[in-house]
């Protein structure tokens, strides 16, 4: 979180919210962003796959502060779901 604020976003905590839905809101330029904070290891939960396969923007993952450089650069991809986590999607229906 302070890394984004050290970059002039606003960020709200939102990891409480649960089922799935992202652990930060930022904004900078008027956009909101959706980011999801993770370990070096760490994985999406079913929910957060859920999440994002039924949202209708972009969702990213920042692991550290190199991440949330490249996010604010607009090198950072978005998630886009493994054939691994589509099957625990389906799985989920």
């Amino acid at each position: 979180m302070n890394t984004f604020r050290q970059l002039g976003y606003k960020v709200k905590d939102c990891s409480e919210i649960g089922k799935g839905f992202p652990d930060l809101l930022i904004s900078k330029t008027g956009e909101n962003i959706l980011v999801e904070v993770k370990t070096e290891a760490g994985k999406l939960t079913p929910d957060q796959i859920k999440f994002v396969s039924s949202w209708n923007s972009a969702v990213y993952i920042c692991r550290d502060a190199d991440d949330c450089v490249q996010l604010d650069q607009g090198f950072l991809a978005p998630v886009s779901l493994t054939a691994e986590q589509s099957k625990i999607l389906l799985n989920m229906k």
